[in-house]
């Protein structure tokens, strides 16, 4: 099969987030044997080229702007690359409902994964009013009109429905892969004496939970706070603010990736997530994977499930009265170790890499188009059953 991959960033060393999930997804799938290709907007240096080499993956340039890919570019690599199925990730970028109208002119099945972007808390950040009246007027009918709609987190399928609620195609829930590779070698080892709190993502005040982290340091100041991540440009003076009245139990770091990425979370005693809306964080689906305890706010879309199954501790959005319930944890540390165990087991049953590769190789299948058989097919199978019919009937006699 071949599959495209859109929504990605030129690069699996760049990648982040989303496109984190797209390289790993890929790679699996290429590796099960499958032609994959990811669509990158950005000439891919010899760098990115050869990580995407490594992989067994293509990577597809085509040039684009804000609103479409370019014609021209977009024909012909349909032409000569012709995909069986293209899956778009992400929503509220324009050029892929453009992407979208086009694979529909070419008769192409395409696969949507929204990536948490239709939660009630991604839909109240940046610019709500305009991202009200796109959802209806543009996202409506690409997700109408796809072949399938494949979801991260199982509470997120309400905000699909409510969306498309006359959507007759599958809609899956499929968890996030986890690139195990750059774990090996470490797990969950936090020093007995000392209490430390882990987030990792960028650092954009207002978005991702970064107020709350500071504040549940305030009420627990006999605990340490580590954040690792890049400034987002437009948080930085809000960012500023906030140190200078911040505990000093705070501690700020660069970005980390790989092994020093697996070292800061093996060393936490709990990983924290106070984002909510989103669907299935990659740092806490590394955190489980290496057995880090996670606490996550209960507006993540994944917090019904934490509950069901017992893979950590879900906290109120309020900073005070979560601070209260990981302390708790913290003092509990045989409740530390159920955890630890449970999200394990959990990350190697439905976090392998093999695995979300297989179950999105479902949903493509499903997602095709059924061909119309040959006057040759219709005639060799009517003379299949026929002869089948005759031999059932002597046997019965």
């Amino acid at each position: 099969m071949r599959i495209w991959h859109v929504g990605s960033a030129r690069s699996p060393h760049a990648a982040g987030g989303i496109s984190s999930i797209i390289w790993t997804l890929a790679s699996a799938q290429a590796k099960a044997g499958h032609d994959v290709l990811v669509v990158v907007a950005d000439r891919p240096d010899h760098t990115a080229a050869a990580g995407a080499r490594r992989l067994g993956i293509m990577l597809l340039h085509i040039e684009c702007t804000r609103l479409r890919f370019h014609p021209i570019m977009l024909s012909d690599k349909l032409r000569d690359e012709r995909p069986d199925i293209v899956h778009l990730h992400s929503v509220f970028v324009p050029r892929l409902a453009t992407l979208a109208r086009t694979l529909l002119k070419w008769q192409i099945p395409y696969v949507i994964t929204p990536h948490g972007g239709l939660t009630p808390q991604a839909m109240a950040t940046g610019k709500k009013l305009r991202k009200t009246i796109y959802r209806r007027l543009v996202e409506r009918a690409r997700f109408n009109r796809s072949s399938a709609i494949t979801l991260a987190g199982m509470g997120e399928e309400s905000d699909v429905r409510k969306l498309v609620p006359k959507y007759k195609n599958l809609v899956q829930w499929i968890p996030n892969p986890v690139d195990f590779a750059p774990l090996a070698g470490f797990d969950w080892q936090p020093e007995p004496a000392r209490r430390k709190l882990v987030y990792i993502g960028q650092l954009e005040v207002g978005r991702n939970g970064i107020e709350p982290l500071i504040n549940i340091a305030r009420h627990m100041q006999d605990a340490e706070l580590h954040l690792y991540g890049d400034v987002d440009p437009r948080s930085h003076d809000a960012l500023n603010d906030l140190k200078r009245t911040m505990t000093p139990n705070v501690f700020f770091h660069d970005a980390v990736t790989g092994a020093d990425k697996a070292r800061a979370l093996s060393e936490a005693t709990m990983y924290v997530h106070m984002t909510g809306g989103e669907e299935f964080p990659v740092p806490v689906t590394e955190a489980m994977s290496l057995g880090v305890p996670c606490a996550i706010q209960e507006n993540l879309v994944i917090a019904p499930m934490f509950r069901e199954q017992d893979l950590g501790l879900v906290v109120p959005a309020e900073a005070k009265a979560a601070a209260t319930k990981i302390r708790w944890a913290m003092e509990h540390t045989e409740r530390l170790k159920e955890w630890s165990n449970h999200t394990k087991v959990y990350a190697q049953l439905n976090l392998a890499p093999e695995k979300a590769a297989e179950r999105y190789l479902r949903v493509y299948r499903k997602s095709l188009p059924m061909r119309k058989p040959s006057k040759l097919g219709e005639a060799v199978g009517f003379v299949a059953n026929l002869i089948g019919a005759v031999s059932s009937f002597g046997l019965a006699e």
